[in-house]
């Protein structure tokens, strides 16, 4: 146990400068973690082949294409709508 007047131990002082920050850079991080599960769905969704067709037009089926982008422009705004009203003072 540390004396009174005394500096804290070097553990204690990493682990308030890694929330420190975590703290500060919370924004880039959730950021950078957006694109990086966007990607790693992405990808996913590519590899199977089942759900290859996605990304190509099926001949004589309905297109797909303006259904998926509603859904991820939806999905993207209440993203951004709840990343802003967090940051709100």
């Amino acid at each position: 146990m540390a004396k009174r007047g005394s500096s804290p131990s070097i553990l204690t002082r990493a682990v308030n400068s890694v929330f420190t920050f975590v703290r500060f850079a919370e924004f880039e991080i959730l950021f950078v973690l957006f694109f990086v599960i966007a990607y790693v769905i992405f990808k996913d969704l590519t590899s199977r082949p089942e759900y290859n067709q996605i990304l190509m037009k099926k001949p004589g089926g309905p297109d797909w294409w303006p259904w998926i982008l509603l859904c991820v422009y939806s999905w993207a705004q209440r993203l951004i709508t709840i990343i802003s009203n967090y940051f709100k003072p």
